[in-house]
């Protein structure tokens, strides 16, 4: 059976190598093992369009529409039996349902008017779309621990850096509270990514259609996709929307490799703002002293791994349509990755969740009068009417001064350098206002900045458009109820 399934003994004199079986074959098995009612999806759809464009009575339909209804709702696992040396996924599937006393020969009926390529290329494409929907719960979940903990950092003092260099007065919880911009605009993107994902390949034929006038718009109702792939060449080969999906794993791997680098460093002995917890971290085992944060650092080394992996989908993107090795690479890895970027914003949340934010050394950083000179430089523009340019000359002057005598910025080098200027020096009061890490922060009037009500205010948008990017993406799940609704129809009747 299997050879008749392979083509051995009519285009093929022999069966393929072992290495291509125990290979790509394999893997191909790997991926599917526990997706198969995926595969009866499709061919329940397929049989139905069948019978729909008068292919086939519905008497030769009846026996193979109600075995692979029940495969849907029984979700068996068949794939323990299934080996590279009887070729893919669908030729160990195919053989299967043709050794089955119910089906027989009829279980063929399954690939009349479509290639493999198709079969394999619904469930792959229903496949990433359930993964994908279950990672935008996650990234959810992580948006929702770093808003409660900007919450609960939000009078907690902090600097800003730029190059880890001290610039501004600000606050941990708004330190904390900008990652929550990031994850909203990967929200967005992914959102605009399932959309455009959200297409049906099916009823393309090999690829110019096919001589049995199957209706493809009935055909992408019933697989619950919101629209389908019009041209059907492009169904049969493209591969962008999956490197579309590559590209933002690219993104937003970055972009959380930055968020686990940040604060890998705030850790350190330099700053010790931040101390996971006993269960994040790992001893040294020759240095008694040392408590290091190893699940972050994991973290890390993960999202940097998953991002390498762009260039090599992209590469696929680029090769002449109609060779199926531009697809096996995104088999063999797409839905891995997605899984491995999940499993690791889990392992960062759960680190984000836990960690100790040290208080007395957040603060400490926020007393160096020398970060309040931009402000100060403000308070004198708006004081004296004076340019921008000359304000923050007056403070540059006034911060070397005191450099030169092994001091941090104070009243009395500054006003040295008014004085110079010709203008009125500023009052011990004044200068104590302005070195005020709570009177700077109260007068942050901008929206979204370091002002502690201010803050509160964009954390709660921030989570509200977050949650409506995963409601909408959460609408998409895949939607059997029409396929259902017709099926029913179709047994009855």
């Amino acid at each position: 059976m299997s050879e008749n399934i392979l083509g051995l003994g009519t285009r093929l004199s022999e069966r393929h190598t072992e290495l291509l079986s125990s290979t790509v074959y394999k893997d191909e098995i790997d991926l599917f093992g526990d997706y198969e009612y995926l595969f009866s999806i499709g061919d329940l759809a397929h049989l139905l369009c069948l019978e729909k464009s008068k292919v086939y009575e519905k008497n030769k339909l009846i026996y193979i529409v109600k075995y692979l209804n029940k495969e849907i709702n029984d979700r068996p696992n068949f794939s323990s039996s299934y080996s590279g040396n009887n070729g893919d996924f669908f030729s160990n599937r195919l053989k299967r349902l043709r050794n089955n006393n119910e089906l027989g020969i009829d279980a063929e009926l399954i690939n009349c008017g479509r290639p493999r390529r198709e079969s394999t290329n619904i469930a792959f494409t229903l496949l990433l779309k359930e993964k994908l929907l279950i990672l935008s719960e996650e990234i959810n979940l992580l948006a929702e621990v770093i808003a409660e903990k900007s919450i609960q950092s939000n009078k907690i003092l902090f600097t800003d850096f730029t190059y880890w260099h001290s610039t501004q007065p600000s606050s941990f919880g708004h330190f904390l509270s900008s990652y929550l911009g990031g994850l909203d605009r990967q929200m967005k993107l992914l959102l605009s990514i399932y959309e455009i994902f959200d297409m049906s390949p099916a009823g393309a034929g090999s690829s110019n259609g096919t001589m049995l006038g199957l209706d493809r718009e009935y055909h992408s109702r019933l697989l619950g996709f919101n629209d389908l792939i019009n041209n059907t060449k492009d169904a049969t080969w493209a591969i962008d929307s999956f490197c579309s999906i590559s590209n933002w794993i690219n993104l937003f791997s970055g972009m959380l490799c930055k968020m686990t680098e940040d604060f890998l460093t705030l850790c350190n002995d330099g700053f010790k703002v931040i101390q996971c917890a006993d269960k994040h971290s790992r001893i040294s085992v020759i240095m008694p002293h040392k408590k290091n944060p190893y699940q972050l650092s994991i973290c890390r080394g993960k999202f940097l791994e998953i991002s390498a992996k762009s260039h090599l989908y992209l590469s696929a993107l680029a090769k002449s349509s109609g060779y199926p090795d531009s697809r096996h690479i995104f088999y063999k890895d797409l839905p891995r990755d997605i899984e491995e970027l999940k499993n690791n914003i889990v392992m960062l949340r759960d680190v984000i969740s836990l960690f100790k934010i040290n208080e007395k050394e957040s603060n400490k950083l926020a007393y160096n009068k020398n970060i309040y000179s931009a402000d100060i430089a403000q308070e004198l523009l708006l004081k004296y009417k004076i340019t921008d340019r000359e304000a923050h000359k007056i403070l540059s002057d006034a911060i070397t001064y005191s450099e030169s005598q092994s001091k941090e910025l104070n009243i009395n080098c500054l006003n040295s350098i008014l004085k110079t200027r010709d203008l009125p020096l500023l009052e011990n009061e004044d200068f104590a206002k302005l070195t005020d890490p709570n009177y700077i922060l109260s007068r942050r009037s901008e929206i979204g900045s370091a002002n502690p009500e201010i803050l509160l205010k964009n954390v709660r948008d921030k989570n509200v458009s977050i949650g409506s990017s995963l409601n909408k993406i959460l609408k998409k799940r895949i939607n059997l109820s029409y396929l259902n609704s017709e099926v029913k129809n179709f047994l009855l009747n």
